[in-house]
């Protein structure tokens, strides 16, 4: 690289992604000392309300308890809940900032549709609504952007999820591993010099280009989207994501014309593994067919002895992938200037 990258990175989002680890041991405390007021007996369904940064950890959740979990959860990311909220939902109304218009609103609908509701913040208005209205509530630290606080986010709510008895005590030792594996490559991960850096290495193959990032249904199609909104708000970057096997049945289509934009594609895999013999199939011939038609292909294997571990693996190599792209692209990775007009815009 020609200048360090503390030249572009204002607002140090380096130390931010670097103590990711540390943002988990943290949050563990938390969810150790998670104290709910209400029961939460008779639940049959649980919606995870939130935009953005807060939403993707209810879809990190929904993901890490699917094997474990009895009950649907789904993940909201509008204005109103689904029709068939009632009595016996678990709304989690999740906004980083406390301020989030939308997850405001499912709230309000959430009352007026008789849910449970627990709320998990850092303050703003959804803490004063909590606590107001007697719910129980998880105040986690503020300070840092939404989207680097997956940890404290996510992690309180698979505590949450076990009280519930919806997900078995193992899952703590596995953050335990998986933090003692982010420490490890970390290290490697935030060096300005390739090829030690793997993730330097893939930034660079990618900052100039389009990526389309493409997981599997059920497991890394949730990690693919956690990409794709962190190379835009990082890195200020277009891409795109979808998943195994639905590509198969109309992306894969997609790959014919306009043949000089495709040069400036490339796809980037996210493989667990895990993945199925049918599924791995698929990869391997889907690979084959477009591999002619694009600048590059990249297979992210995630590493780790357990599901959680791998993904939480995938999780932070993808936000130092985007951060490097930032700093290739001479960006800040903070600031979300669009995003701030937009709200300023709206209130007007």
């Amino acid at each position: 690289m020609k200048s360090s990258y503390k030249a572009y990175d204002k607002e140090n989002m380096f130390s931010t992604i670097f103590s990711f680890a540390e943002q988990l041991e943290k949050a563990i405390e938390i969810g150790q000392n998670l104290s709910l007021r209400h029961a939460y007996s008779g639940i049959e369904h649980i919606i995870f309300a939130g935009m953005g940064g807060s939403a993707i950890a209810g879809d990190i959740v929904s993901l890490l308890c699917a094997a474990t979990t009895p009950i649907p959860t789904v993940t909201s990311r509008t204005y109103t809940l689904p029709s068939w909220a009632n009595a016996k939902t678990l709304v989690i109304c999740m906004s980083y900032s406390g301020n989030t218009e939308e997850t405001l609103a499912s709230f309000e609908d959430a009352r007026a549709k008789g849910a449970h509701i627990i709320g998990i913040t850092s303050g703003g208005f959804l803490a004063t609504q909590l606590k107001q209205y007697g719910y129980d509530s998880i105040l986690i630290p503020g300070g840092i952007p939404p989207r680097a606080s997956l940890g404290y986010l996510a992690v309180p709510l698979l505590f949450l999820m076990h009280r519930l008895n919806l997900l078995p005590h193992d899952f703590l030792f596995q953050l335990h591993q998986a933090i003692s594996l982010l420490k490890e490559h970390r290290l490697n991960w935030s060096l300005e010099q390739e090829p030690e850096n793997l993730a330097l290495s893939i930034a660079h193959r990618i900052y100039q280009s389009y990526p389309l990032i493409y997981g599997e249904a059920d497991k890394t199609s949730i990690v693919a989207r956690r990409f794709r909104g962190q190379l835009a708000e990082n890195s200020k970057m277009l891409s795109g994501s979808h998943e195994l096997p639905e590509l198969d049945h109309n992306e894969i289509v997609g790959f014919h014309n306009n043949p000089e934009i495709l040069k400036r594609c490339g796809v980037i895999w996210l493989i667990d593994q895990e993945m199925s013999e049918p599924m791995l199939k698929r990869f391997q011939v889907t690979w084959e067919i477009i591999d002619p038609l694009v600048n590059y292909q990249i297979s992210l294997q995630a590493q780790g002895n357990s599901f959680i571990e791998r993904m939480i693996y995938l999780i932070h190599l993808i936000d130092w992938i985007s951060f490097w792209c930032a700093i290739l692209h001479r960006e800040d990775p903070t600031p979300v200037d669009r995003i701030n007009r937009l709200k300023q815009l709206l209130t007007k």
